[in-house]
């Protein structure tokens, strides 16, 4: 059983969670950049430009992971959305040289305290190269490990 901790604005921690973590798929910290786009706003051909990770066209968002796992990722996004609603993802990761796409559908949000954002938390609905996205996070996860063990 893992307990969780949270701290409040007085700057004391307190217990927000204890209980067995309910995650289907465990998560790893990996910053990957993200570029996002709410489904059903198609892009013409002149926008869909995947060789630079910074372009952003109309109504896309550009962000950076904050946790990964198969199932899903975590980032931050400008724009508050709905539960359930579908998002278009590239993932750009270092050993691709194209990014990896997802259909994506948000799970929760949370509007962050003092930050005029949300925390996104998205559910992978089909995912381009499932297989080649399971290995990048099981070579990540064993770097990670190497690390630890070097330590």
């Amino acid at each position: 059983m893992k307990n969780f901790y949270t701290a409040n604005k007085g700057s004391k921690i307190s217990k927000s969670f204890d209980g067995p973590d309910r995650r289907r798929y465990p998560r790893f910290d990996f910053p990957f950049f993200i570029r996002y786009k709410k489904n059903g706003e198609e892009q013409s051909e002149t926008e869909n430009n995947t060789e630079n990770i910074f372009f952003v066209g109309k109504d896309e968002g550009l962000s950076v992971s904050r946790d990964v796992s198969i199932g899903g990722i975590c980032f931050v996004t400008k724009e508050s959305f709905s539960i359930r609603t579908k998002l278009t993802l590239e993932i750009f990761t270092p050993v691709k040289s194209e990014p990896f796409t997802a259909l994506t559908e948000v799970a929760w949000q949370k509007k962050r305290t003092l930050m005029p954002n949300y925390l996104t938390g998205i559910s992978f609905l089909k995912l381009d190269d499932e297989e080649g996205f399971k290995r990048l996070l099981n070579m990540l996860t064993e770097m990670e490990l190497e690390k630890l063990i070097e330590k």
